[in-house]
């Protein structure tokens, strides 16, 4: 009788259906306070391991040897991608406090980080922790903040941030011995892009070295088979990544899929997310404006081209895209097309993103 007395009136009588719902009430209030748990410690991490990474930019006795690959460099030593390890710097940097932040987890600081006024992460900081707010709900005050950021360069576009456009060469690789357990150092190939190779004959060419950056011109069509030539320049690693492509599917105004001309007669899907511009979601009117845009202009051209420059957080490959109505050459797209990217910003239908 003494234990009946303590149930608590609202869940009396204690029916069997009714532990059920309890049981599974609990488990999952018990799995959600967990995964805050490991969240919370997960920010503490990345602080810490931003902090090491601001001082060695600071006092790193070879930090000259990297310069401005050190996130990218860095990244591939310790197996993460490029972009966490820039979040875990910009985290420090926005936190410099003498204990790592844990009122909150780490997808809450994901979307603090892109409040770039301190005053305003403050106090989206402080609000966050008083109010327990989720992380949906941390995401539309943020996006709240963007939303008028937005609103504001519509108003003076020409007052918008300029981007520099990046343009390679087209059919230009870099040459990879592959290594694996199955057949020793192997011969040589190229790195295609988008982690695709091409085995080809390098006997055309005297000492060819892993990392050495080539042009392939194609001397002859053929259904039943092309043949190659080979061409030695000084080619830099900024002339790689650059390819025709047709879009498919769009997601936003920044992010899509698109086909790929590798060279080779290769083509690969691709989703791309649009490299320096953080366009508004479809659920939103000016990401609504923006989507519809960019459906606009790209639709009316045959093919575009687009210029790869690393990778996001969420691994999506990130694009200069050019597109130029009425030209069938991509030579002349990539040389007087208009930048999309650029045409978001300066139009008012996209933020930067840095």
């Amino acid at each position: 009788m003494a234990l009946l007395e303590k149930i608590p009136a609202k869940i009396s009588p204690l029916t069997f259906d009714v532990l059920v719902a309890q049981i599974r009430r609990t488990l999952e209030e018990g799995r959600v306070r967990a995964q805050k748990a490991v969240d919370v410690e997960r920010a503490r991490t990345y602080w810490e391991a931003g902090k090491w990474i601001h001082y060695y930019k600071l006092k790193g006795k070879d930090r000259a040897k990297y310069g401005d690959g050190l996130f990218e460099t860095l990244a591939e030593n310790i197996g993460v991608a490029r972009s966490l390890v820039q979040d875990m710097h910009l985290f420090y940097q926005a936190y410099p406090i003498r204990q790592a932040p844990d009122e909150l987890p780490w997808t809450h600081y994901q979307w603090l980080l892109r409040v770039k006024d301190k005053k305003q992460r403050d106090l989206l900081t402080k609000q966050a922790v008083e109010k327990n707010w989720a992380s949906r709900e941390l995401k539309a005050a943020v996006q709240k903040i963007q939303r008028k950021a937005l609103e504001t360069k519509s108003k003076d576009p020409a007052a918008g941030f300029k981007l520099i456009p990046r343009k390679g060469k087209f059919f230009t690789y870099s040459i990879v011995r592959p290594q694996n357990m199955h057949e020793g150092a192997g011969g040589f190939s190229l790195d295609l892009g988008f982690k695709a190779r091409r085995e080809i004959d390098f006997s055309g060419i005297r000492n060819p070295k892993p990392g050495e950056i080539v042009q392939i011109i194609r001397v002859k069509k053929d259904p039943a088979g092309d043949r190659y030539k080979i061409v030695r320049g000084n080619f830099k690693p900024s002339d790689l990544y650059t390819y025709k492509a047709k879009a498919q599917i769009f997601y936003d105004a920044d992010t899509f899929w698109v086909d790929v001309d590798q060279g080779f007669r290769n083509w690969t899907e691709q989703k791309l997310r649009m490299r320096g511009i953080d366009a508004a979601e479809l659920t939103e009117e000016v990401g609504k404006k923006a989507a519809a845009y960019v459906k606009k202009v790209i639709s009316a051209v045959s093919f575009i081209v687009i210029k790869i420059s690393g990778r996001d957080k969420f691994g999506r490959p990130l694009a200069d895209v050019f597109y130029l109505e009425g030209a069938d050459d991509r030579d002349k797209v990539l040389a007087e097309g208009k930048f999309l990217n650029q045409e978001l910003l300066d139009l008012g239908l996209a933020g930067r993103m840095e």
